[in-house]
């Protein structure tokens, strides 16, 4: 169409365009723009699996569309015939991974496309660069599978209350999105033999920043927020492996919460009481610290999960109380009651309902911290007993404190007494005891040296080094050369399979088994 000529009189500018469509590439271009960003949270279609030999292939999506047409009967003419599908024949088939049954397809678990997604649309309350996106993404796939290994076997309540890892705190609080941040490089660093980067630092004074604020506030520093960012920051520390960084975050807490009117003021079954309780008595396992939070009239001292004869009677520590001329505290035998009964459950398949694995998260620790046995106290025999046992459950009693179950370093105190009680074990079975007693004893020692070289020692470490040995010296001398019959030995006492296997069979695999072959 002619524009009309120009004539200053009339109105500026008349813009005409034509009736026709655009052309078939401006279309896809306009469709384009109107359509960008609409389909972008909608999961994308599975692939589809080649097809097998012999197996029809679907006709193209135009060809479907021109048999519609011929079926709605719109057209004239004789009737079409139907076409044949084409058979494709697919290609050689390649030989499937070891462990996948013929005929089955293998597929690999991929993360959903959705999570970077609705990660990049979460409203922080401050402004981040890209990486931090990346820190938080891996805070919870790398960081948090980490804190909760048993998260699909012990109940939910022991994995709930990890407040550092629930996004709406970290949308919400600064103070928790910049000690989440800390956290997820800090375990970074840590995890390939690293101090702390420039961007661990850089985030732990942002965070550390916060709480001065807030504690510098009259109102703020009582506020649930201030306990939430400073219960993280212990967090982190104990993730980490720093004990004595996570225990003087604790004093402050305390100091915050007293000023609150106690832990009570957080309200019953809050998950924030129930993860400063876990701190509190992980912290006092590893370095001995005064328990803060818990009383003795919090915690009932008769058994939880054991019932009836259950409670009472312990055949797989019969020989050895036998030899024994004196039992070891009846209070602590229901403590191993328990235990004996939350393993069989866990190795059995059982999920534990909420509030009995919170419970036993709080008795239990508890209970063998206050059980300590003084050096003056009974026989001399029966107090070391006493003292294997309690020691030894204090180490299977991690895998029930969140955010301790992988945590070795600066277990002082439970590693100087585990160390010091096993190699008195040691030259005790080897001197008093007859053939019958020094068998049974050799078991029980060897479940400890295994609980205690899984749950507390590290490879490599000093204190373990003298362990190492004796555990070597123990297998040899129960003439065992195998990790079946040495595992079987195991189950026998207190055994988390999904705890405990992996890393027992790997310590057996590489201490035990090639200087025992030597032996035997």
């Amino acid at each position: 169409m002619e524009l009309p000529p120009k004539n200053p009189g009339s109105a500026p500018f008349i813009v005409a365009t034509t009736l026709a469509k655009p052309d078939p590439q401006t279309r896809k271009f306009i469709r384009s723009h109107v359509m960008r960003g609409k389909n972008a949270g909608r999961p994308r279609a599975a692939k589809k699996l080649p097809l097998s030999q012999g197996e029809a292939q679907p006709p193209p999506r135009g060809q479907r569309q021109r048999r519609k047409r011929s079926r709605s009967g719109s057209g004239s003419g004789p009737p079409k015939t139907p076409q044949v599908p084409e058979v494709v024949v697919a290609q050689e088939p390649v030989a499937a991974p070891e462990g996948v049954l013929k005929g089955e397809v293998s597929r690999e678990l991929t993360t959903p496309r959705r999570i970077a997604a609705d990660l990049s649309l979460i409203r922080l309350g401050t402004e981040l660069e890209p990486y931090c996106y990346e820190l938080i993404y891996r805070a919870f796939t790398v960081v948090k599978p980490a804190i909760y290994p048993l998260h699909d076997t012990i109940g939910s309540a022991l994995h709930e209350d990890h407040q550092m890892f629930w996004m709406a705190n970290i949308a919400q609080n600064p103070g928790i999105l910049h000690t989440t941040l800390f956290a997820s490089q800090a375990y970074h660093d840590l995890s390939h033999g690293c101090s702390y980067s420039t961007v661990a630092r850089l985030h732990l004074g942002e965070a550390l920043r916060h709480v001065q604020g807030s504690l510098n506030n009259t109102k703020e520093a009582v506020q649930l927020s201030t306990v939430a960012v400073v219960m993280a920051l212990a967090m982190t520390a104990v993730i980490c492996g720093d004990m004595t960084t996570a225990a003087r975050h604790i004093d402050g807490l305390h100091r915050i919460l007293q000023l609150r009117g106690g832990l009570r003021s957080l309200g019953p079954g809050s998950p924030f009481a129930q993860t400063i309780r876990t701190l509190d008595l992980g912290l006092a396992i590893a370095l001995g610290t005064e328990l803060r939070f818990m009383q003795d009239s919090d915690v009932p001292w008769t058994p939880e999960l054991a019932r009836g004869l259950s409670a009472e009677r312990f055949p797989e520590l019969s020989d050895v109380l036998r030899w024994c001329p004196h039992r070891p505290d009846r209070r602590l035998l229901h403590v191993w009651a328990d235990l004996r009964e939350l393993s069989r459950l866990l190795n059995e398949g059982f999920k534990l309902p909420s509030q009995v694995s919170a419970n036993l998260a709080a008795s239990v620790p508890f209970r063998l911290l206050r059980l300590r046995m003084k050096d003056d106290d009974a026989h001399a025999q029966a107090a070391d007993l006493h003292e294997l046992l309690r020691l030894c459950m204090l180490a299977c009693a991690k895998v029930l404190l969140v955010g301790f179950q992988n945590t070795t370093g600066e277990m002082t105190l439970l590693a100087d007494g585990l160390s010091l009680v096993l190699k008195t074990w040691h030259s005790n079975l080897e001197s008093s005891m007859d053939e019958i007693a020094r068998a049974a004893a050799r078991k029980l020692l060897l479940w400890g040296l295994f609980v205690a070289s899984v749950s507390v020692f590290r490879e490599g470490d000093n204190s373990g080094n003298g362990l190492s040995q004796l555990l070597v010296r123990t297998v040899s001398n129960l003439g065992l050369g195998d990790w079946t019959k040495v595992r079987a030995l195991l189950k026998g006492f207190l055994w988390i399979d999904i705890a405990f296997d992996k890393p027992a069979e790997i310590i057996f695999e590489r201490r035990c088994k090639p200087a025992v072959s030597h032996m035997l």
